[in-house]
């Protein structure tokens, strides 16, 4: 029983990337991220063990445990770390301390605030250890890719494998079936996240290769995946409409600041429009 719910908590912790909660769409999402890069999957079931195990030791709440709310983050740092960091025994020692602080935020997190963490306790922990190793000069992998040109399909697909930050067009197909499977009546805005929000940044950006990379897309695909989950969000369509353009225009500016944007432009949106509706049921009426 315990291994069932052991390996059930692994499953549902991949799923909740795309913010699921199901074994089967965990499956995929770990066969997408083995057809992006086979040693990402490695990393990232290393720091889900080590955070549900840390989880489990602070006697958390087992549904959640079980839910894999406190995997995922995990999860995603087990990821981004390991594409931006060299193979290392530091790295591997990051990836283990970084995995126990996305559980101890979370924690925090569901104990001080009534706004869902999403992927909050993965970015803060990600940009503390980025920053920790910055300053004691700790060498980060080098990318320079380069572009003359980009295409809709491929930079669709891009974007949708980078919800799990994979650059696969595979990947992609198989995250975009996942999320299919899991969120049928979502498809059209998905699928309108990620057209727009290229389309936008080819108007916004000149660099065609962090188009094709699906780099401003990701971030507009997970909003609308929270967006349509929030009874109230969801009957506003123009919020819906604008949210792709909105995400570009936050991952732009992080950019431009030479910060790792991860998934921030998105928690950003999201906790913006919350916070302008609490304020809103705040205001006396009359």
């Amino acid at each position: 029983m315990v291994k069932f719910q052991w390996i059930s908590s692994t499953l549902n912790s991949f799923a909740q990337i795309g913010f699921q909660q199901n074994r089967f769409i965990g499956l995929l999402f770990m066969l997408a991220i083995v057809a992006g890069a086979p040693i990402l999957l490695l990393s990232s079931l290393i720091t889900v063990q080590i955070a549900n195990l840390t989880a489990s030791l602070l006697q958390v709440d087992k549904t959640l445990l079980n839910s894999g709310i406190y995997g995922y983050n995990a999860a995603l740092l087990g990821i981004a770390l390991a594409i931006w960091l060299p193979l290392s025994p530091i790295t591997i020692m990051v990836l283990i301390i970084g995995a126990v602080m996305t559980v101890i935020i979370m924690a925090l997190w569901l104990k001080l605030f009534c706004f869902k963490p999403y992927s909050s306790p993965f970015i803060v922990s990600s940009w503390l250890v980025i920053a920790a190793l910055s300053a004691i000069d700790y060498p980060f992998n080098a990318f320079s890719v380069t572009s003359s040109g980009w295409s809709l399909p491929e930079a669709v697909l891009n974007g949708i494998a980078q919800v799990a930050f994979q650059q696969n067009e595979l990947s992609g197909v198989i995250i975009l079936i996942a999320l299919v499977i899991s969120r049928w009546q979502c498809t059209g805005w998905i699928l309108w996240a990620a057209v727009s929000s290229s389309l936008f940044a080819d108007i916004l950006v000149t660099d065609a290769a962090l188009i094709q990379q699906g780099f401003f897309c990701f971030n507009a695909i997970l909003a609308i995946l929270v967006l349509l989950s929030n009874p109230s969000f969801k009957k506003r369509w123009w919020l819906l409409f604008l949210s792709p353009f909105a995400c570009v225009l936050l991952s732009q500016a992080f950019l431009g600041m030479n910060i790792i944007a991860f998934t921030a432009p998105f928690v950003l949106l999201v906790y913006s429009l919350l916070i302008i509706d609490f304020l809103k049921e705040k205001q006396p009426s009359g």
